[in-house]
This record gives C-alpha cells, structure tokens and sequence, in this order.
C-alpha cells in the first residue's frame, strides 16, 4: 500500500482530514468525505481509531497516512459498501471482526465484496448456517432475485509469503540507518540471504558506524559481510565513487537487491483456492474471491487465467473464482480488457491506483449459475466503482 512515512492520524477528525486531498472521489451515496467518514464512526465508534493503531496489520493503517488518491477514493467507496449491507442478517458478526486482530483484514475484504453485489441488488446473509448435513459456515449465502437463484461467497486475502515478508523486512533493516539521512546520504546493497536475528543485529551496527564515517568524512565507506551483504553508502554528491564501487561489485548506482525469491506464487494461490472452496456446500453454482495483490505482476495474464482453470475444473462445487488486486503507480496506466475462453479479466487505473479484475468460469462445475447470474454477478465486480465526486 503507497504512503509517505509520517505519524499516524490520531482522531476521526484528523482522519477526515487526512482523507480529503485533492482529487480524491467520493461516492454519490454521500454529500462529502465528512459526512463519509461520520457514517463510518457511528458504526464503529469513537475509539476504534485507537483500536487500530494496536493492529500492526489492520486495513486501516495504511490509510492513516497521506496515500495515493486512487487509494483514498477506494476506501470511501468501501465505507458506501459497509453501508449498503449494515442491515444484512448477521452483519454485527463482521463488524465485530473488524475489531480482531487476526480477522479484520478478512472481515474488511468480505464487506468489500458483499457490498459490490449487494449494490447490484443481491441479498446478502453473512456466515449463515446450513444445517447438519454441512457443518461449516460459508461467509456469505447469496440470493439474485432476479432468477431466484442461491450461491455461497468464501472469501479470502492472499498476502506475500512468510519468506518474501521476511526478506522485505531485512532489506528494510539495511536501509533504515542511511534512511534517516536520506537528504544528504544514499546507499546501494545486495543482500544474499535473510541474516539470523543475532547477525542482522550485527550487520546494523555496522552499517551505523559505517553511516556515521560518511556524515564526518564525506568519503564511500562500504560494509562487506562475505556471502550475505555488499553495501555502499556514501554522501548524495559522491556519484563517481559509488558508480566506481557498482561497477566493481556488479550493482546498479541505484540498486538494492534482496535474497532470491523462490516463492511459487501460483502453486499458494492454488492452495488456497483448494482450501476455500472445502468452505462451500454441494448443489449450488458458488463463488470463491480472492485478494491478492502480487500475482498479476509475477504471471502472465495467459498462463495465469489457463492455470487458474484446470485448477477450478477440478471442484464441481465451484462455479466461479473471483480474483481481484491493485497496486500504485506513479504513472499513467491505459485500461485493458481481455478474454480468454469462458473467462474474462480488466485493469482499470484509478488517479494513482491500478486495479486488476479476473473472473473465471468453471464449465465443469455440477450446478452451473444461469447466463443470468452471470451477467449481474460481472456487472458487480467489473463496473465501475460507485459514481463519486471530486471532494
């Protein structure tokens, strides 16, 4: 999620704030962002910003710094999602969960989802209980009036992998010394492997010592750790020392490279859609939805969508698979959309925010949704977000 380093937001009214930037969007359910944010505080409560800032993970944090616009305008978009099915059976169920640490980030993307196709007109009954033939409890049961048909929801976030976020957070380790000086000082580094605890203790005084020769030299100083880290830091004006190091080292003037990923990204998000759909009952044309915002970047679009659907050919109880992600961008993106079969994907760009949709269809499933379905079930995921205004 891009933000800008600064201090967290302290009260609703900070947070409003916060939020109202320029081009923001916000949805036509509401008159302003004020108002917005009113809304979400009756429901929540007046400490629930307070709760937040103890939930290292929670969805919230992210935006409590100044944040991309596209990303403000989701968020306001979301609170209209939370309003639209505040009055769903078992809604007090997911609030709740806004409020756990280990459930907020599911309970917010579940109100995410719910409140897109309840804009379309779909009746929403939160985690409902289907008896004691099946034991579990899908997130959401799913009525279309329109044709009269039921499907269950599972919903589920996918984030990096606990290796990824731990290499993510060495290299975050490396920088943080030459970071506070980040107005006179700059640093490249490849970093071969994620350190031990008691060594990457090590390695940080060192880069701090290393940090503080520079400030009262002006000269590169380098910390070598052999077959873990090769660092330079040096003063913003010292090109040619630094490009003279790179070239020796083999690194880019302005890189900083982190240990192999060897993640199989493709392979969890298969897991995942395997584990999700044990959720879901027999003799309905049900939706698993995901949230994962790395897979479009790591796979092709075309070996993505034919994975993806001989992965879903094999659950008969699954009709359809939602997978959604965004990310920033400090650029332009152009909209694109794409089919492929029965199956279909879009990237919209929102002021700063690239958004990516793929729908797939099981053609296997053993209750197919009606041409109907889903045509209403598309119309909720791929249109726009609610029309909104510049506030």
């Amino acid at each position: 999620m891009p933000q800008t380093e600064t201090q967290p937001v302290s009260g609703w009214d900070e947070f409003a704030a916060a939020m109202k930037a320029p081009d923001t969007e916000c949805p036509g359910e509401f008159g302003d962002i004020e108002e917005a944010i009113a809304y979400l505080r009756s429901v929540l409560g007046d400490d629930y910003l307070d709760e937040v800032c103890q939930i290292r993970k929670h969805p919230f944090r992210g935006l409590m710094f100044l944040s991309w616009p596209g990303l403000r305008s989701d968020f306001l978009d979301w609170i209209a999602h939370v309003r639209r099915v505040q009055e769903c059976p078992n809604s007090g169920k997911i609030f709740g969960d806004l409020r756990v640490a280990s459930k907020c980030v599911h309970a917010y993307g579940v109100l995410r989802f719910a409140g897109k196709m309840r804009r379309k007109g779909f009746g929403i009954s939160f985690e409902p209980e289907l008896g004691p033939d099946f034991h579990l409890r899908p997130d959401a049961r799913i009525h279309v009036a329109s044709t009269d048909e039921i499907f269950f929801l599972e919903f589920s976030g996918q984030w990096l992998a606990g290796r990824q976020l731990s290499g993510f957070e060495a290299m975050a380790a490396c920088s943080q010394p030459v970071n506070r000086y980040f107005e006179t000082l700059k640093h490249v580094f490849r970093l071969r492997t994620i350190p031990a605890p008691e060594h990457m203790e090590d390695i940080v005084q060192r880069i701090e010592a290393a940090v503080e020769r520079v400030r009262l030299t002006g000269r590169l100083a380098e910390v070598i750790d052999e077959g873990t880290l090769e660092m330079a830091i040096c003063r913003v004006s010292n090109t040619e020392e630094l490009e003279a190091w790179c070239r020796m080292r083999g690194l880019r003037p302005n890189g900083l490279e982190g240990p192999r990923d060897d993640t199989n990204h493709l392979e969890r998000l298969k897991d995942k859609i395997r584990a999700k759909q044990r959720q879901l009952p027999s003799g309905y044309p049900n939706v698993v939805a995901i949230e994962n915002h790395n897979i479009f970047a790591y796979c092709p679009l075309g070996h993505l969508i034919s994975e993806l659907q001989e992965e879903l050919y094999r659950h008969p109880n699954l009709a359809v698979l939602l997978l959604e992600g965004s990310n920033g961008s400090g650029r332009e993106e152009s909209p694109m959309e794409f089919r492929l079969g029965d199956h279909r994907y879009e990237r919209r760009f929102r002021k700063g925010q690239v958004g990516h949709t793929l729908l797939c269809l099981n053609k296997y499933a053993a209750t197919m949704p009606s041409a109907d379905l889903i045509s209403e079930l598309s119309g909720a995921v791929f249109d726009c977000a609610p029309e909104g205004q510049h506030c």
